[in-house]
């Protein structure tokens, strides 16, 4: 064993598997908890938005009554006095006892006047506008009108007028009359001239910003929020920062932060809608939530601002607190488990210090007593098995590993006597100048079943043949040896092909109990005429070269394997070689050669090949082609033996 593969030291394992097993429980635990704390800080913080909106609506809804009841109130004495008027008009010291009294008995209003149109009160007059007003804790009286304070082009008196109703103004700056900011509710005067409703003036109620600023002032939800109103047209007319009153709108607060969000809260705002959104910066502040309504009577929309640190105070602060305790809890648990882990895996160091000495090769060690029956004494005792177990195991494997190096050195012995049985020698006759001949054999495994020959019978004759055992390995080569064998033995030079395969099926179907069987071509060659006699049994046919012309399979004659039936009949066929022809004999291990990717070299790329080099030698032409096969097959298990036998006619003339 090699010391890369070696275990660790000795206790090492255990203690690991102990801090291994705490950390799972510990992390599994730590990710169930905090899976619960956020889905609980989730819900929480979404239960605090949905009451936080509850109550802002409880909250907007009272002080909007609030504010809708004194809005109510102060418009039904110009409602009620302008409808008076019209129907049968006042004296002067009724009207002026009437306004005076209204602004007298409601502190809500700043001041009231009846602004009629010109020369509508007083056919002398053509302004006519008495006013009374608060004025530092005492009723004052002016007359309205002039040069200096032409009220036919004010808001409050020219809006009701041109839209024929009564309505609350913008909030503006009264100079020249209250002097103060205000805003005004004007109900206009109708009376019926000469069978026609006739506009002949406003009785008015005015009503200071600063009391509206101070109700909506002593608003302050969850302690730091705040309120205020946005006139329909978008104005601030009341807010905490007084500096904000009659000088900004929300439609510059869109232009300034450029924020989409923002821009369609305040496009809602303007709208009249009612909502609950959260605002990332809004007059300064950061990360706010926003209510807002809208006020019917008033027409104004009221907006509460409240921090979002104040929402989530509450839900931050339990939040923190239950971290706390999880993290408390996690500790004491990891302690509990590394105690617990500890304990389970000391049974588990014992064996591991027993598994470190048989992995060193110590099989005889001692393993520890476990008397449980639980996993762990179930993995001691298997451990036990398994050590006796290896312990055949390597003496099983050591007879093995003989007997596979006695068998491959066989093998080896085995392949070098079968290629001894096969012609190595090359030129084979050097003395017969008719003939170029080669060959070579190449087994699929140690041993094969292909074999091929030639010799000469007499002086004018050559014998070659090429075969192919069924089956690999050893059988076949024994089948092939005595295949050969037997050819060499009974061929004669008065003996035709088809006599000699005759004779050697006969003794090959003797005793074939393995029912093995050999394709064989053979042939006998006139080294003087070129005449050449073949005859075929069940083998590939070889490819003819001639020296002038295309390829061509040689055509044979029918003939059964030899080794299957004793009886067989073989016929023979005979061509005529010219000088430079050449004859290529092969087995199907070249044309059934697959590649890596399952593709066979097949007969049409051996005819390709071999239709190249017309002037090559027999040897030349065997060993292109022999490395064209390897090199198709390159990188795939071989899959048969691979047999080419090339031979050359070079004729009678060239030999003399």
């Amino acid at each position: 064993m090699s010391a890369a593969a070696s275990p660790p030291p000795t206790g090492a394992a255990p203690r690991r598997f102990a801090l291994r097993l705490a950390f799972l429980v510990l992390s599994s635990t730590a990710l169930i908890f905090l899976f619960a704390f956020g889905y609980n800080y989730y819900a929480s913080r979404t239960q605090a938005l949905e009451n936080l909106r509850e109550n802002m609506a409880t909250l907007t809804d009272v002080v909007a009554q609030r504010l809708e009841t004194a809005a109510l109130g102060i418009q039904r004495v110009p409602l009620t006095l302008a409808e008076a008027h019209g129907e049968r008009p006042y004296s002067e010291k009724r009207l002026l006892s009437l306004l005076e009294s209204f602004v007298h008995s409601n502190t809500a209003v700043f001041g009231s006047t009846a602004a009629f149109a010109p020369y509508a009160f007083d056919p002398q007059q053509r302004h006519y506008a008495p006013y009374y007003k608060h004025k530092e804790g005492e009723m004052r009286f002016r007359r309205l009108g002039g040069e200096d304070y032409d009220y036919f082009n004010m808001d409050w008196y020219r809006l009701p007028r041109d839209q024929q109703a009564s309505l609350w103004s913008e909030p503006y700056f009264d100079e020249g009359s209250g002097n103060i900011l205000m805003v005004t509710y004007s109900a206009p005067i109708y009376r019926m001239i000469e069978g026609e409703r006739t506009f002949i003036g406003v009785v008015t109620a005015d009503i200071s910003l600063d009391n509206m600023n101070s109700t909506m002032n002593s608003i302050h939800p969850l302690g730091s929020g705040y309120s205020f109103l946005v006139s329909k047209q978008g104005q601030i007319i009341t807010h905490p920062r007084q500096e904000l009153i009659m000088s900004t709108r929300l439609q510059d607060l869109v232009q300034s932060e450029g924020n989409s969000e923002l821009k369609q809260t305040v496009s809602a705002i303007l709208a009249g809608q009612q909502g609950f959104v959260a605002l990332e910066h809004f007059l300064g502040e950061e990360a706010v939530w926003l209510y807002y309504v809208k006020l019917p009577t008033l027409q104004y929309s009221m907006l509460v601002v409240i921090p979002e640190k104040e929402i989530f105070a509450e839900v931050n602060s339990l939040s923190r607190y239950t971290l706390g305790i999880g993290a408390a809890g996690l500790l004491l648990l990891s302690l509990v488990i590394i105690l617990i882990a500890e304990r389970i895996s000391r049974p588990l160091r014992s064996l591991s210090e027993s598994a470190h000495e048989v992995a060193r090769g110590n099989l005889e060690i001692d393993l520890p007593v476990v008397r449980t029956n639980d996993e762990v004494g179930y993995l001691t005792r298997s451990f036990g098995a398994m050590q006796k177990a290896l312990k055949d195991y390597i003496d099983d494997l050591e007879s093995t590993t003989a007997a596979k190096e006695r068998i491959e050195s066989e093998l080896r012995i085995a392949r070098t006597i079968q290629m001894s049985f096969l012609p190595r020698k090359f030129p084979p006759f050097p003395q017969r100048q008719e003939i170029d001949l080669y060959a070579d054999m190449e087994p699929a495994h140690e041993v094969g079943g292909d074999f091929y020959d030639f010799f000469l019978l007499g002086d004018e004759q050559l014998f070659i043949s090429v075969g192919d055992v069924s089956d690999k390995g050893i059988p076949a080569a024994l089948f092939m040896a005595v295949t050969k064998s037997l050819m060499k033995g009974i061929a004669d030079k008065r003996m035709e092909p088809t006599e000699l395969l005759g004779r050697v099926n006969r003794e090959l179907c003797q005793e074939n109990d393995t029912l093995m069987f050999a394709t064989v071509f053979c042939g006998i060659l006139d080294l003087r005429s070129g005449k050449l006699i073949y005859s075929n049994a069940g083998h590939n046919p070889p490819l003819l070269l001639r020296s002038e012309g295309s390829p061509a399979w040689l055509e044979l004659p029918p003939g059964l394997v030899l080794g299957v039936h004793p009886e067989s009949v073989y016929l023979s066929m005979t061509i005529q070689l010219a000088a430079g022809d050449r004859l290529l004999l092969y087995t199907d291990g070249v044309t059934d050669a697959l590649s890596p990717d399952d593709q066979l070299f097949s007969a049409a790329r051996l005819y390709a090949q071999a239709a190249d080099g017309k002037n090559e030698s027999a040897q030349q032409t065997t060993e292109r082609i022999f490395n064209q096969v390897q090199d198709h097959a390159r990188g795939a298990a071989p899959a048969d033996d691979i047999t080419l036998l090339c031979l050359r006619y070079l004729g009678s003339e060239k030999a003399s």
